[in-house]
C-alpha cells in the first residue's frame, strides 16, 4: 500500500507538492492552522520547537541534519501523558522499523536530551 505523508498542520513552509511515499498505511488527518484544539498531542511538540527556535527566528537556515537533530530530541524526552515513557518508546512498538529508517529517527539517552536554544550552537 502506498502513502503520502504531510506536515500535522498544514504548515505554510512546506513546500507545496512535497510528500514522502512509504509502503505502510499511516493515517494523517487536516488540521485547520490556527486550531490549537485539533492538534491534540502535536501541540506539546510545537511548545519544544519554539524554546529551540524562538518565535521570530527564521527557519531558512535549517538543514535536514538540524531539523532530525531537533526531532530525535523532541521524541526522546520523556512525559507524563505517556506513562513516563518518551514518544520514540512508543513508536518502536508501533511503527515498523522501515519508518525509523527512512525518517532517521534515533533515541537520545534521557541524560542528553537537549531542548535548549543551545542545541545546534
Amino acid at each position: 500500500m502506498r502513502i503520502l505523508l504531510w506536515p500535522q498542520d498544514n504548515l505554510t513552509h512546506w513546500p507545496q507538492g512535497r510528500h514522502h511515499t512509504f509502503s505502510f498505511r499511516y493515517v494523517n488527518p487536516y488540521c485547520d492552522p490556527h486550531a490549537a484544539w485539533q492538534k491534540g498531542g502535536i501541540e506539546r511538540s510545537h511548545e519544544y520547537i519554539r524554546v529551540v527556535l524562538p518565535k521570530g527566528r527564521s527557519f531558512d537556515q535549517l538543514t535536514q541534519e538540524k531539523v532530525t537533530r531537533l526531532m530525535n530530541n523532541i521524541n526522546s524526552e520523556r512525559r507524563d501523558s505517556l506513562n513516563g515513557h518518551s514518544p520514540f518508546e512508543l513508536s518502536i512498538l508501533l511503527l515498523p522499523n522501515a519508518l525509523h529508517r527512512a525518517l532517521g529517527l534515533l533515541p537520545i539517552p534521557p541524560d542528553e536530551v537537549n531542548l535548549s536554544s543551545s542545541l545546534f550552537n
